[in-house]
């Protein structure tokens, strides 16, 4: 999706699914700028694939 919308930017995000967060919740995001590591990425994490490209539209919109 990163590579098709942004492919100049795409390697400054790292995407993550985890459905375990969504265990008994609504679907959800979660943002990060990943300071823990040594490469400036954007971090989010998300229940599914379209919670996933929610958190991406929510981070291009409001902070990019």
């Amino acid at each position: 999706m990163l590579q098709r919308f942004v492919p100049q930017h795409a390697s400054y995000f790292e995407l993550e699914q985890d459905i375990s967060l969504a265990a008994g919740k609504t679907g959800f995001f979660e943002i990060s700028n990943g300071a823990d590591t040594a490469s400036p990425t954007i971090h989010i994490k998300g229940s599914d694939g379209v919670y996933l490209a929610s958190g991406v539209h929510w981070y291009l919109k409001y902070f990019a």
